[in-house]
């Protein structure tokens, strides 16, 4: 079973690994709770900032207990399966061995004030220089890009929103451009309307920097579309973003919010597999 499919999917304290033999995982909130886990092969050692437990596995290898071993009741036995089932296939998971080789998507801003290279691939007027963005693009491809991602508004810290017909005025043009490169075309966008036209213009990919929080549609479009989709950490939105990185436990926090993205994309219908998680350095983040 996929971590994802466990009950109680966007509760808090999801199984990461904290190294030393040691993994994050719920409270197990009661002693009998605590004890039935260590007879599953768990034993909650202590406490963590976030209110999380450290677990260290003491039965290895081990044999992750079904699904329909979980017992639906509340009560302490029923807790400790619903905790050594998320540390068994948070543990099972990162036991996968990675694909082959990673899979480079390359970025191009069509923005005039992004940080990295806003502003050099629009002419003077703001309309998209096709000349540009297809050089760009070509080099991009030489050095190994194996996708393209396509973005129209700032999210740099302080940003400002960026309306859907001017995301589109430059991203519409990119995509015809860039479309006989034979290169995936991803669209950078927090806006289910702009998603959606990019889509129908050959875009393949959609890349949501707010992780569905941004615009109540476009979980339902995702879904209908059954397009890959990323889904980025961040908390609120860009303007303001800096101001809310605040962590008792960062990475366990990150993947606990990144699990609750995934829940709500699910709940409206899409598929885990068209899901692509991303950390959101920067985003929300500091030094």
């Amino acid at each position: 079973m996929h971590p994802a499919d466990l009950p109680h999917p966007d509760a808090p304290h999801h199984a990461i690994p904290l190294g030393g033999g040691l993994w994050r995982g719920p409270a197990p909130e009661s002693e009998e709770a605590r004890a039935r886990a260590a007879e599953m092969g768990w034993r909650a050692e202590q406490v963590l900032s976030d209110g999380s437990w450290a677990w260290r596995v003491l039965k290895p290898p081990f044999v992750a207990p079904h699904a329909s071993r979980i017992p639906a009741s509340d009560g302490p036995v029923a807790r400790a399966a619903w905790i050594v089932g998320r540390l068994n296939r948070a543990r099972a998971a990162y036991a996968t061995p990675f694909p082959a080789a990673p899979r480079w998507l390359a970025i191009l801003n069509l923005t005039p004030d992004s940080f990295s290279d806003g502003g050099e691939l629009l002419a003077a007027n703001g309309a998209l220089d096709r000349g540009a963005l297809l050089t760009r693009a070509r080099v991009l491809q030489q050095q190994g890009a194996t996708a393209l991602d396509l973005g129209a508004e700032s999210t740099r810290p302080g940003a400002q929103e960026v309306c859907a017909k001017r995301q589109l005025e430059v991203l519409e043009p990119a995509l015809e451009a860039l479309l006989p490169l034979g290169l995936p075309l991803c669209v950078d966008t927090r806006n289910a309307r702009v998603a959606a036209a990019c889509l129908d213009a050959g875009a393949t990919m959609i890349n949501d920097v707010s992780g569905l929080d941004h615009d109540a549609e476009m979980a339902p479009l995702l879904a209908s579309r059954a397009c890959l989709a990323i889904l980025m950490h961040t908390r609120g939105d860009p303007a303001h973003m800096s101001e809310r990185a605040d962590y008792r436990h960062l990475l366990g926090e990150v993947a606990d919010e990144l699990a609750q993205r995934v829940h709500r994309g699910m709940e409206a219908g899409m598929s885990r597999m068209q899901i692509v998680l991303d950390p959101g350095i920067g985003f929300a983040k500091n030094a």
